[in-house]
């Protein structure tokens, strides 16, 4: 009887080695889980920012492109207009040329 109780005292320290050594091992998979979570989450914020930045960058060259686009427009009708008033201008005064011309000829 003496030497059962040896052996289950022994068993019992065994067993209770064996699932302190088990809550170290929980407790080092909870911690390194731990620590990988913050870093993903870490990483997750800065991806985060990296893309509300790069839509930032990107909404503002969109911007510049169309206030450019807009600019080059404005200075094409204004070149176009300017061209039609110096066609204007230039066949007006091919009339002017030609009615000097007629009236001398027909001096």
């Amino acid at each position: 009887a003496l030497r059962r109780e040896e052996d289950l005292r022994a068993e019992l320290n065994d067993l209770a080695a064996e699932l302190d050594d088990a809550r170290r091992d929980a407790d080092t998979a909870v911690a390194e889980s731990e620590a990988k979570r913050q870093r993903l989450e870490t990483k997750l914020s800065e991806t985060e920012k990296a893309l509300a930045a790069a839509k930032e960058r990107q909404s503002a060259q969109a911007s510049e492109h169309a206030r450019r686009l807009e600019r080059a427009s404005e200075e094409l009708a204004e070149m176009h207009r300017k061209l039609i008033q110096t066609q204007s201008e230039a066949a007006e005064s091919a009339g002017a040329t030609d009615a000097v011309r007629k009236r001398l000829e027909g001096q």
